[in-house]
This record gives structure tokens, sequence and C-alpha cells, in this order.
């Protein structure tokens, strides 16, 4: 599907052929070059609010430095989004050191007063130390830091203060992980990405635009314990909890990975276009989960719908494709079509229908559709 001159009332348009896997890669591009024109048009306002206050004349010096590229990685990340759409954007500090590590990469000679990391948590930089040859993928605070990647540029971040931070989501106290336990923790995502290209190209197009960075966490707690995880306040950050351990297998990191790129793209929609009329009123309801039996606010209720169409097209594909042991395609593709043939799910969706956007009607039909598959 392609669609030249997206417009933004469009864009939940595009979810039914992305998560049937047939977008093209130009429809991800559109979805987030509209993300790019709110950030772009949130850090202006940042800039002025900051030079107004008599505390942004060097942030808006270093700022007119940055190249293209710069800009746009500096913008698109997940923790500058956070701070920009769901601010106030007010942490100077942030900004000035994110546009300095972006200056630092560009520029291999150029050094800092003091140590920085980039908004994605990517690079550092240590006081009075150019980046060059000696730049290491592993972690030294005396040394220039490079976090590994995935499909060329999606970093893998498991070291920086945003991969250490506390959220929401994750309670559990930040450990350092061994560089064996990082490295078995790559080799799986990489062993999960080619298999998805495997099955099939639209869904690497989509992880390709979707994610920005993938956190890996491990848990002190419950070590073997797998878990995903992503927010709509930090847009393309996908978290993997204790994906080194072996109860983790190349086809468990797939869905994962593909679950939460699900959720990041429609994230990046609702800047523009609201799943939900009014999103309190749709925090406040809740419905009870038919795949997890958990009591949900009716707009992760729609999340999970959409997540879990996405999911059943994309296992019902590797069934034939073979990248995956077809036992455990099997087990993945009944758990993702469960849900919708649970006795509680019309009660659920009757109870959150009333919340939906109008834009968002196309969910509807999905839903139709994935209910009449069998199981």
């Amino acid at each position: 599907m392609s669609l030249p001159g997206l417009a933004l009332r469009d864009l939940p348009a595009t979810v039914p052929s992305i998560l049937r896997w047939n977008a093209s890669a130009d429809v991800h591009h559109q979805v987030w070059r509209h993300h790019l024109e709110l950030l772009t048009e949130r850090w202006s306002d940042a800039l002025t609010a900051f030079v107004n206050a008599h505390i942004g004349l060097r942030l808006a010096s270093l700022a007119d430095e940055l190249t293209a590229e710069g800009l746009n990685r500096l913008l698109l990340a997940p923790e500058t989004g956070r701070r920009l759409l769901h601010g106030p954007a007010t942490d100077l500090v942030f900004f000035l050191e994110s546009v300095c590590a972006e200056l630092c990469r560009a520029n291999p000679r150029r050094v800092v007063a003091e140590p920085v990391w980039t908004a994605l948590g990517d690079a550092y930089f240590p006081t009075g130390v150019h980046r060059s040859s000696e730049s290491t993928s592993r972690w030294d605070a005396e040394q220039p830091f490079e976090a590994p990647r995935l499909l060329e540029h999606v970093p893998v971040d498991c070291v920086s203060p945003f991969a250490a931070r506390a959220t929401g989501l994750v309670g559990f106290p930040f450990v350092e992980m061994p560089a064996e336990e990082i490295r078995a923790a790559i080799r799986k995502l990489v062993l999960a990405l080619e298999a998805i290209a495997e099955v099939c190209g639209p869904a690497v197009d989509m992880l390709r635009a979707s994610t920005r960075v993938v956190i890996i966490r491990k848990d002190p707690g419950a070590p073997t314990m797998f878990s995903s995880f992503s927010a709509d306040q930090l847009v393309g950050r996908l978290a993997l909890v204790n994906v080194q351990s072996a109860t983790c297998d190349a086809a468990l990191a797939a869905d994962a990975l593909i679950h939460e790129a699900i959720h990041s793209c429609v994230y990046a929609m609702e800047e523009c276009v609201p799943l939900v009329k009014d999103r309190l009123a749709a925090e406040l309801e809740t419905v009870i989960s038919p795949w997890s039996g958990r009591a949900l606010p009716v707009h992760t209720f729609f999340h999970a719908c959409l997540v879990w169409f996405g999911l059943s097209h994309f296992w019902r594909l590797a069934l034939d494709a073979g990248a995956f042991p077809r036992a455990r395609v099997q087990r993945l593709l009944g758990r993702s079509r469960r849900g919708f043939h649970e006795p509680g799910f019309d009660v659920a969706m009757t109870t959150a229908l009333h919340h939906l956007s109008p834009e968002w009607h196309c969910i509807v039909g999905l839903v139709a559709e994935a209910r009449e598959m069998e199981l």
C-alpha cells in the first residue's frame, strides 16, 4: 500500500495494510514524517522559550551547528519526545548535553568539558577525550562509547542513564549485565530479525521505521522471566527484560519485537490522530483482557486488539516460511488468536466501543476479520 501525500486524518487508514504485512516502506516513512514534523514544531517552541527566558542562547547557538541528520536523531529520540510532547520541555541540561553529544558524533575531533550522552543513549563522550578509532562498544566511563546496533541503525542500549532509569513499568533495580550476557542477547535479537526477514519483508520495514532504540535489562529478582514493554511517552523505545535468558528463544524475541513495534507505530499515529475520543475517560473505564485476564483501560484494550491482530497475521505467514520451529510458530499463533475467540471478548468490545475515535473505526473490521480466523 502506498499513499502519496498522506494527510494526518488518513493515518489510521494505513493500519490494516500495516498489520496484514503488505504496506510499503513509504507508508511507514509518511507516518513518521508527521511525527517528526510535530517534534520539530515543539523543538522550535522550546528553543524560543529558553531564549526568551535568557537561558537558551548557548543551546540555540549549538543547535545551529547540527546537521540535518544530527537534528533528526535528536528529535526522534524517545527521551526527547517525552520532554517535547509530554513536557513541559524545561530540561535545559538534557537538551544541551544531547546537542553537544550529536556535535561530537559529527566531528571526531570535538571534545566536551563534561561527560555527555546522546539522546538515543547510543554514544557517550567523556571529558576532554575526542571520538576516534579508540571508541569502544564496551562501556568504560573514561572512553568514548558506541552502542551495538541492529538493522544497521537501531542501537541496543543496556548502559546509558536512560536504560538504567526506573519507570512505572520497570520497578526492579538496574544491574550491569556481564559482557557475555549482552553478546548472547544481541545474537538472539540478530537471529530473530533474520528470521523475521525470511517470513515477511514488510515486518522488517515496520521494525526499522518504528524502533528508535532497543533497551535490554536484566531483572535480578527473576532472571529467567522474559517480558517486554513500551510506553506512549517514549515512542520508539522497545524494552526487553531477560532476553539473554535461555527461556527466551529467537521466536519469542521476534514476537516481542513485533509486539512492541506495533505499539510504537500506533503511538506515533496517536500524536496526530487520537485513538479514543477522551483519553482520560478511556483510562478510567476498564475491561477484562481476553488474552491475559487482567483489567485493562479501554485505550490499552484497543492497542491489544491491534497488536494481537498483527501478530496473528505474522505467525500465520511464518507457518509456511520455515524460519522458526513449526511447533513454536503454532504456539505463538494460537496465543495471538485465542483472545479474539474468548467468550468475554464481546463484552469487552461492547464496553469499549463508544470510546473509539471515528478515524480509528478500522479496528471494528480488523476484529471481525480476526474472529473469522480459526484457532
